[in-house]
């Protein structure tokens, strides 16, 4: 039985340690096991122009991104939406602010 409850203590243990909260922007707050409405949409107009001024197509920075071509069509129009770490990573590429790419709804 001590075992049982010993586990168990552990568990809730490495549980806490779990909650991680990631601020985006000083405006995003995501908390594990916490369902957040936010959503993350591209400028389209700054996140195209930032991808020709680095001389990349859409091809080369899906590429670079680990993204198909066609989802970056999407968030180039601001169809789908982009996680905190895939907004990260494509401003990194692109070599701008988060906050001049992307846009929290």
């Amino acid at each position: 039985m001590e075992k049982a409850t010993e586990y168990k203590s552990k568990q809730k243990s490495l549980h806490k340690q779990n909650k991680v909260s990631i601020m985006f922007l000083g405006q995003l707050e995501i908390k594990e096991g916490k369902k957040h409405r936010m959503k993350i949409r591209t400028k389209s107009d700054a996140f195209v122009r930032a991808r020709i001024v680095k001389g990349m197509s859409q091809r080369e920075l899906a590429k670079q991104s680990g993204l198909s071509p066609s989802y970056i069509s999407l968030l180039e129009r601001s169809v789908k939406t982009v996680g905190p770490a895939t907004a990260k990573k494509l401003s990194e590429l692109l070599e701008q602010p988060l906050d001049t790419l992307f846009v929290i709804e």
